[in-house]
């Protein structure tokens, strides 16, 4: 089968130190300290075994996520730009959907033909951040599909079945039409990521609140689409890229701004929104630009009372913190990363069928498996939202 295999030269920078584990396996903590030189192929491997709880899936389309960029690009030292945990050799993918091609001996609750999508991650369920409710800081992760284990870039692939939901209901959706149906699979998992940190890790909010979402790439995007869909009463958005500044306008923000062209008129994105909802301040801010350094001022200035800053996109630098704002009005700081728990890909799977959101407008580009390498010198630019392989 062809497969987007992601490799690089083992070379620990000096003063990372690789554990005996991670020397062993080759799956390290912080990428960018230890792959040098990486390199993606399109390679033939063969398909996958099943264990006994495993489903074979026959990939139909599986989106490029960020993180999967920054594997591939490096650095001026030539070390990958992925800060987080990454095996190499492995296969890319992990936002994907597909059919189950077969199932494991103990597989009872999917059969051959079914449409699906799988979750990323495997938790073990035992250790003590799982049995707290938080299965995305387990331990013992079994499974990180795209970065530990083999993903969706592919042909074929194998997930446990704890993982994988059922989509059969997206082609009623999308008028049997299965290009869209599995299009919309792929996006689910990035919809999810913005689901989780609104709902779950930030608490939701009250319909007719105030939401702003700082930079428009396709996270931004399905959280501009769920905000929507839970009855905010504005939704604001800060982009500079005008390709996605426009798909911001299409999935329906009051208003979307350029923070460098209002800094050239002498204004902010936080005079902005206080002009925006009057004075009295954002109830949700969404940081989706991965540049809390630059964004989280403005975001600050402009929080309403009990107002929320969500922390989604991964910072690359260290941000400053005015934590008197945060006393005086009851104001919250909230990480959050990941999908896992809370029934979040059911709920998303539902809002898909039910039309509550449609995020197609996110996919801006579409390649074959084979014109993988063509996808990923694409989005090198960033002018791209989702970028969408086809199998």
């Amino acid at each position: 089968m062809k497969a987007v295999v992601f490799d690089a030269d083992w070379a620990p920078k000096r003063g990372y130190e690789p554990t005996d584990e991670e020397r062993k396996t080759r799956f390290v903590k912080t990428g960018s300290q230890v792959w040098k030189n990486p390199r993606l192929t399109i390679s033939d491997l063969p398909i996958p075994e099943l264990a006994p709880n495993e489903v074979l899936i026959r990939v139909k389309a599986a989106g490029i996520c960020g993180s999967d960029q920054h594997v591939y690009e490096s650095g001026e030292d030539g070390y990958t730009l992925y800060p987080g945990p990454v095996a190499a050799p492995v296969v890319l993918g992990h936002e994907f959907s597909g059919l189950v091609e077969k199932v494991g001996s103990a597989v009872t609750d999917f059969v051959v033909g079914d449409m699906l999508v799988s979750e990323e991650y495997r938790p073990c369920g035992e250790c003590y951040p799982c049995r707290l409710g938080h299965p995305m800081m387990c331990r013992n992760m079994h499974a990180d599909l795209g970065f530990r284990t083999n993903g969706g870039m592919a042909e074929y692939t194998v997930a446990s079945s704890s993982q994988l939901w059922k989509i059969n209901s997206f082609m009623e959706a999308y008028d049997g039409d299965e290009d869209r149906a599995f299009e919309a699979g792929a996006m689910v998992e990035p919809a999810s990521i913005a689901f989780n940190a609104l709902f779950v890790e930030g608490g939701g909010f009250t319909p007719g609140a105030y939401v702003a979402v700082f930079g428009t790439g396709p996270i931004g995007l399905c959280a501009i689409a769920l905000s929507r869909a839970a009855g905010a009463a504005k939704v604001i958005a800060f982009e500079m890229n005008v390709t996605r500044a426009q798909l911001a306008h299409e999935f329906g923000v009051d208003a979307v701004h350029d923070p460098a062209d209002l800094a050239t008129r002498g204004t902010s994105p936080a005079d902005v929104m206080l002009e925006l909802t009057n004075g009295d301040g954002v109830n949700v801010i969404f940081e989706a630009a991965g540049a809390p350094h630059i964004t989280l001022s403005d975001a600050t200035r402009a929080l309403g009372i009990d107002g929320k800053i969500l922390v989604v996109g991964l910072p690359t630098k260290p941000a400053p913190l005015d934590l008197g704002h945060f006393l005086v009005t009851g104001s919250q700081l909230i990480g959050s990363g990941g999908h896992l728990g809370h029934g979040t890909f059911g709920n998303v799977i539902r809002l898909l069928a039910s039309k509550r959101i449609d995020l197609s407008a996110a996919i801006t580009a579409r390649f074959a498996l084979t014109n993988a390498l063509d996808a990923f010198h694409r989005l090198e630019s960033r002018e791209d939202a989702k970028v969408m392989l086809r199998m």
